[in-house]
Parts: C-alpha cells; structure tokens; sequence
C-alpha cells in the first residue's frame, strides 16, 4: 500500500517514508494504516476512537488519546522531510 513518498508493508507491518524505514508504536501504525485505506476521507473523532476502543470508548470523558496519537504520527514524517497528509478542520 503507498500514497506518495508513504510505503506500508502490511505483512511485516513496517513503514517506509521516502525508501527509509520509520519507527512507528503499534497505535501509530494501526492509525496510519487506518488513514491509508480511508484516504481522502474527512470524519470526526468518533470513528477513529471505534477503531481502536470500541463503543466503549466514547464514554470516556478525554478523546486526549486520539490527539495524542495523531500528534505523534505528524512529527515522525516531518522529521525525515515528508509532507504532512493528515490536516485538521474546524468545526466552526
């Protein structure tokens, strides 16, 4: 699976930004992986938290985790000069 400069071997569940592997924690890649194969796509928090809590999670007082993440998987691409996909849109 690629998108640009972003290779994904879902087999060996390793990333490659511009030929190079990246370390990325298990939630990173489920979320980067989950951004590939809904690329193009805008959705709210909500379905994010489902694919990686369940139903249960949205309960939870703090989305804190899914911003985290997020955060965490920007830093990591512009740090090896890749271009930042990933793009925030108010809800105002």
């Amino acid at each position: 699976m690629s998108y640009n400069e972003i290779k994904i071997k879902t087999y060996e569940k390793q990333v490659f930004i511009n030929d190079q592997i990246i370390a990325f924690t298990r939630k990173e890649y489920e979320l980067i992986l989950y951004f590939m194969i809904k690329k193009s796509n805008v959705f709210s928090e909500e379905p994010i938290v489902e694919h990686f809590g369940g139903d249960y999670v949205i309960l939870s007082d703090s989305l804190d985790f899914v911003y985290t993440q997020i955060r965490n998987l920007r830093r990591k691409p512009t740090a090896i000069d890749c271009k930042i996909y990933i793009k925030n849109i108010s809800k105002f």
